[in-house]
């Protein structure tokens, strides 16, 4: 028993350091122009190695992806989400990208962060549409407009906090982005009532 231990971390240390090595990589090239043999130098492994967990370089970025979008998908189906659990449904999904060493390297020191914010953009306004959906709330257009503007506004506002400010702990920056969103829907709220009357 003791002997498949070592080596399921054997093969988890492996896999993280060619994961390790192609974020690095991506720093400085394009993920089409990154070989099987400068990744598996870059992460210390031989390519035999590399070709029992990956059949191309783009295997290895995808199961990155994967893993992050399993995970969000998973926080966003398991929140009853509500004014009052915002703050902390907030601060659950960007830990996500702060939790994952791989993503977190990625979306702060490569242009490919976007992938992961437009990953978060999808699953968020697919989520929510389809709770709106059983909970039998019709799809307005200015409804499915706040969501789409709190969705992207949001993920946006994380994108610049995560590669240029970082002056709040991620904490207080859910607490401020929480009031934002709180803020902007009582405002939608109260235009909607104007209108009507």
């Amino acid at each position: 028993m003791e002997s498949s231990k070592k080596i399921d971390k054997r093969i988890e240390k492996t896999i993280y350091n060619i994961k390790t090595a192609l974020a690095k990589l991506l720093e400085t090239k394009k993920i089409d122009d990154i070989t099987v043999v400068e990744l598996t130098k870059q992460a210390g492994v031989n390519r035999k190695t590399f070709y029992l967990h990956y059949s191309e370089v783009r295997d290895v970025f995808r199961s990155i992806e994967d893993n992050c979008y399993d995970k969000l998908r998973k926080i966003v189906r398991s929140y009853n989400l509500q004014i009052s659990n915002l703050e902390d449904f907030i601060y659950t999904i960007f830990n996500v990208f702060l939790s994952d060493d791989h993503v977190f390297y990625i979306m702060k020191n490569t242009p490919y962060s976007k992938c992961f914010i437009h990953m978060l953009d999808k699953i968020l306004v697919e989520e929510v549409s389809k709770k709106f959906a059983s909970e039998n709330i019709v799809m307005t257009n200015s409804l499915h407009y706040t969501l789409a503007y709190h969705v992207f506004g949001s993920s946006r506002l994380f994108y610049s906090w995560l590669r240029k400010d970082q002056n709040l702990n991620l904490k207080e920056f859910s607490r401020f982005l929480s009031a934002l969103v709180i803020t902007g829907v009582k405002k939608i709220e109260n235009l909607k009532e104007l209108k009507e009357s």
